[in-house]
């Protein structure tokens, strides 16, 4: 074979080589398409959560499904889309980009970082220019619901602790084992009757949520003042509402900055900090809001056991005792601790065909 022979042979097997990797990295990218639509398929059609596990478990190492789980059921990731209706009908494009082109959109709108419009055109060009089997799964995405119908209690199963619960600090009750946790001076605040909701402010955004993470309507019209409130900064009030003739009534009792919030831990600040910023808060925004719809909680100095009963029986309620160098975490906390207010028990004497019956009643 002479020279020239060679070197077109050469020639023709980088070619071969060229096209071979070309219909390799092509087929690659056509099966993870067709993966991620299977996994799904494969969780719709199984019945029970236990079938759905299994089918996680085999595919426990796809770590693009995984993500688009985290997205979807991380109650924490707020899209903002719910409202969201696709330009076209019918979206997605054969041959389209996959999904994974198009996470980082994702991660854009649920950092605030576009407003409605923006992210309308966003998702608008995401779905077409994406692929018709992924179109489905994105726009579910980002309502929140890719129609999997899987519990986080299973997706964890697979994944401990992978998706976390709604994050929230509850206060547990009074024993005498406990008592030593608390450290005086202490902080004895009512426990304030109402449903517990939390204020979430974000950049340009004010969700009002209950302590499962479920978002709460009918209450747009208090979100500038909370959004004064917190200076427009990333924070999370925790407290209280009731509705009165005079529309829906605040109490605050905490303030935790959001990042720490989402972690579901936040160590760098003691209640007694919190607090404080709390209350600064309220003074900075009293000129724009002079009639808020909140109110700060009632903090007194406690110094003994002793003097938190006595409290709790001269207001007549329950009160929580906090730690005031008590850090914010999810879940309850041995650092706030219910004490009940002490009951009265008063005898009467009923008589009842001629014959008397003693009854013990509480006040």
């Amino acid at each position: 074979m002479n020279g020239n022979g060679a070197l077109g042979l050469h020639s023709n097997i980088r070619v071969l080589t060229t096209n071979i990797n070309t219909i390799n990295k092509r087929y690659s990218i056509m099966s993870k398409i067709a993966m991620i639509r299977f996994i799904a398929d494969k969780l719709i059609e199984a019945e029970t959560q236990e079938q759905k596990q299994e089918v996680l478990q085999r595919y426990s190492d796809d770590t693009l499904f995984k993500r688009i789980l985290y997205y979807t059921y991380n109650p924490m990731i707020v899209f903002g889309m719910d409202e969201y209706h696709p330009q076209k009908t019918k979206f997605g494009i054969d041959g389209g980009m996959g999904i994974s082109k198009f996470m980082h959109v994702a991660d854009d709108l649920y950092q605030n970082k576009l407003d409605y419009q923006e992210a309308t055109f966003a998702c608008n060009l995401v779905l077409t220019h994406i692929n018709e089997q992924e179109a489905e799964l994105f726009l579910g995405m980002i309502k929140k619901d890719i129609g999997v119908d899987i519990d986080i209690a299973t997706i964890n199963n697979v994944w401990p602790e992978y998706i976390p619960t709604y994050p929230v600090q509850y206060a547990i009750e009074h024993t005498t084992e406990l008592e030593k946790r608390i450290v005086f001076p202490a902080v004895g605040q009512p426990r304030y009757k109402g449903t517990r909701i939390n204020i979430i402010v974000r950049m340009d955004t004010v969700e009002f949520r209950d302590q499962q993470g479920t978002m709460l309507s009918g209450f747009e019209e208090y979100a500038e003042e909370f959004a004064h409130l917190a200076q427009n900064q990333p924070t999370v009030f925790d407290g209280c509402f009731r509705k009165t003739s005079k529309g829906k009534r605040f109490v605050i009792w905490d303030v935790i900055r959001y990042d720490g919030f989402v972690k579901g831990e936040d160590n760098r600040l003691g209640y007694n900090w919190r607090f404080n910023g709390l209350e600064h808060m309220w003074l900075l925004a009293s000129e724009k809001t002079p009639k808020p719809c909140y109110s700060i909680a009632i903090c007194n100095k406690i110094t003994s056991w002793s003097n938190a009963r006595k409290a709790a029986t001269d207001i007549k309620s329950d009160i929580v005792v906090k730690n005031l160098t008590g850090t914010w975490k999810n879940g309850p906390s041995k650092d706030e601790l219910i004490l009940r207010v002490k009951k009265k028990t008063v005898t009467t004497k009923l008589s009842t065909n001629n014959t008397t019956v003693s009854t013990d009643a509480t006040t």
